[in-house]
């Protein structure tokens, strides 16, 4: 459905752009080296959405906002729940919140040592989640400080690496995605960590695979979603105690997006699936041009967008997997995608340091 690479050549090109085997440490506060910008968080969050849904369904997406601040790959992206912010980690430690309209930096934090791979909002607006290969960092979003931290102390014979990181639902719980390295060959599933109590209420070490790459939830989805390393896409329940196979890909998940009662993911070889986790089956399946590297499902439902290792990015109808848009966003692979929270905009980030957003025509 998404076409061949002949197929696409002629398409509109945005490349010409301007280029309990470890033990756990918690800190109340740590200093983060922060480079406040002007403009408050909380008086930003307030806003209404930039960009009501269109009435109709869009077919076309142009470029509106070019992100251009990191100096190595930008393997991290969330949008603020109003979709006026855009949060981006980089592969230097640093993270940008910025605005989605004019690309404006309104807090810096220099808060990791080592690669950022994912960042997340809370629901009430009030905190980003930040994580590194073995170090999870609350930042309070409107007094710009740090809240609370967990670090994963390795031993020589055990190692955990957090992959990604959400808010639970109507919680501050987090979810963690992690993949654990031991001798005994043991991985990680869902770890759910509890900044108030600063304790890990759950270690899903129940299972001997590779670990996880992505993990998602919705208010209509009863439990965590996770794509797993074993290319298994699972549903944790009772705050990950249990779970269970959704279904399967080939190769290893490399993300998963979840929206309402529907579960999107991409995997290795380029499958992209769609998943009914209401109706308990898949929707349809189709099947990039490339490598898939990240996946989005619109707040509605509506629309898949998926990307690829060489750079392109790809919107398709829910319905039925049609494609209806394709363009190259990023030299390079690109790390995340995701749709704003209230409309059909989608940001991207990629490996050539850019965070773009693109707006329906």
């Amino acid at each position: 459905m998404f076409g061949s690479r002949a197929s696409r050549r002629n398409m509109k090109s945005a490349n010409d752009l301007r280029t309990a085997s470890g033990s756990l440490v918690l800190s109340r506060t740590m200093a983060m080296g922060l480079a406040i910008c002007g403009v408050i968080l909380g008086a930003q969050a307030g806003c209404a959405p930039l960009h009501p849904s269109p009435t109709l369904p869009p077919s076309e997406w142009r470029i509106a906002t070019i992100f251009e601040k990191h100096d190595n790959i930008a393997q991290s992206l969330a949008w603020h729940p109003r979709g006026t912010l855009v949060a981006t980690g980089d592969w230097d430690g640093h993270i940008y919140i910025w605005d989605a309209r004019t690309g404006t930096v309104r807090a810096e934090v220099a808060s990791h040592k080592k690669e950022v791979w994912a960042v997340s909002f809370s629901e009430d607006e009030r905190f980003l989640v930040s994580t590194d290969s073995n170090t999870v960092r609350i930042w309070e979003v409107a007094a710009q400080k740090n809240f609370r931290e967990m670090t994963w102390q390795a031993r020589e014979e055990f190692n955990a690496s957090f992959t990604s990181a959400l808010f639970i639902h109507q919680s501050r719980r987090v979810a963690l995605g992690a993949v654990v390295y031991s001798r005994t060959g043991d991985a990680a599933g869902v770890y759910i960590w509890d900044p108030e109590t600063q304790t890990v209420v759950h270690e899903g070490r129940e299972y001997d695979e590779r670990g996880i790459n992505a993990i998602g939830g919705s208010r209509r989805i009863e439990g965590i979603v996770s794509g797993g390393r074993d290319g298994v896409v699972r549903l944790w329940t009772r705050g990950g105690a249990s779970w269970k196979r959704l279904y399967t890909h080939s190769t290893s998940v490399s993300d998963l997006s979840v929206s309402r009662g529907q579960v999107a993911s991409c995997s290795e070889d380029g499958e992209v699936t769609l998943y009914d986790a209401e109706l308990g089956r898949i929707l349809w399946k189709t099947r990039l041009p490339d490598r898939g590297t990240a996946v989005a499902v619109s707040h509605d439902g509506e629309y898949v967008a998926a990307a690829n290792s060489d750079g392109s990015v790809f919107v398709c109808r829910a319905t039925d997997g049609s494609k209806v848009f394709e363009a190259n966003a990023h030299k390079g692979k690109v790390c995340r995608i995701a749709f704003a929270p209230e409309d059909y905009r989608f940001a991207s980030s990629g490996a050539d340091g850019k965070a773009v957003v693109w707006s329906p025509k």
